[in-house]
């Protein structure tokens, strides 16, 4: 019996140049088909979701072109890298497991994420699944971020904070852990610094900050103070200016950064970040 039909508006097969076998499998299968991995024509794709049916009997069906995404994104950040010339570190960057998920199965954004919540609530074990996938590929995805010369690398879990509390838990932070213990145990990147942001995660600061990560990232919705008195000393905390702020006069700009630096507390421990010039700030 079909459940779902998912929607997405991604690039075609032949856009993707992706091989014939993967279009024959689709087309066996009618199941969802993730592909990792540059495509067959050199170009570079991070996670696919092909246009599919999902039903009780069909699997999840992993199609994994070789090298993944290396070619592409080791060369950005590494022109990026030589670019900044050490003036600053350079932050990678990643959806997570659960925000990728969002896009995949909604086809793009939305107000909601009804699709994916429905899912969640009907078949979490196919959510799992889907997330499980994407936490492999955002773990090989940020290595080569790392390869190229990332002096630390971000997770963006810009939707996690839609779920319930258990949901969240089960389809967001927890893909997100077997991402930062992935990292933590390649030597390649078990050095690299590595920040968690959820949107809307206020109320699973303590869970957040247990994930392993070396930093928290909090919105402009969290009390910083009181982020740091729950939290403690174990991660650093990252934020929490609303970005909308940067979009003002760069008067607004100092008053407001200089009152989130106050807000995390200046000590021996923690002194406080030197603030650039608003006028180094492009709007």
């Amino acid at each position: 019996m079909v459940l779902r039909r998912l929607r997405f508006g991604g690039p075609t097969f032949e856009e993707m140049g992706l091989p014939d076998t993967v279009r024959q499998l689709a087309d066996a299968h009618r199941g969802l088909i993730l592909v990792t991995g540059p495509t067959g024509s050199g170009k570079t794709t991070t996670l696919a979701a092909m246009i599919g049916y999902i039903n009780e009997t069909k699997p999840v069906h992993i199609v994994t072109i070789e090298d993944p995404i290396e070619v592409l994104h080791r060369d950005a950040v590494a022109s990026i890298k030589r670019a900044l010339d050490g003036r600053v570190p350079l932050i990678g960057f990643a959806g997570s497991p659960f925000t990728l998920a969002c896009y995949m199965i909604e086809g793009g954004g939305s107000d909601d994420f009804a699709a994916v919540r429905t899912m969640a609530a009907a078949r979490p074990d196919l959510l799992d699944r889907i997330v499980d996938i994407n936490a492999s590929a955002v773990a090989a995805y940020l290595r080569e971020q790392v390869v190229a010369g990332a002096d630390a690398v971000m997770l963006f879990d810009t939707w996690g904070g839609l779920l319930s509390a258990a949901g969240f838990r089960r389809h967001s932070l927890a893909p997100m852990r077997a991402v930062l213990a992935a990292l933590a145990a390649d030597p390649a990147t078990r050095a690299t610094p590595t920040i968690v942001f959820t949107k809307g995660g206020g109320g699973w600061l303590d869970d957040i900050g247990a994930s392993g990560a070396s930093a928290v990232g909090l919105d402009w919705t969290v009390d910083l103070a009181q982020a740091r008195r729950g939290i403690g000393q174990r991660v650093a905390l990252q934020g929490n200016l609303d970005p909308l702020v940067l979009l003002t006069d760069p008067a607004t700009i100092q008053r407001e950064a200089e009152a989130v630096v106050r807000a995390a507390g200046v000590s021996a421990s923690r002194p406080a970040m030197r603030l650039p010039s608003p006028s180094r700030v492009t709007r």
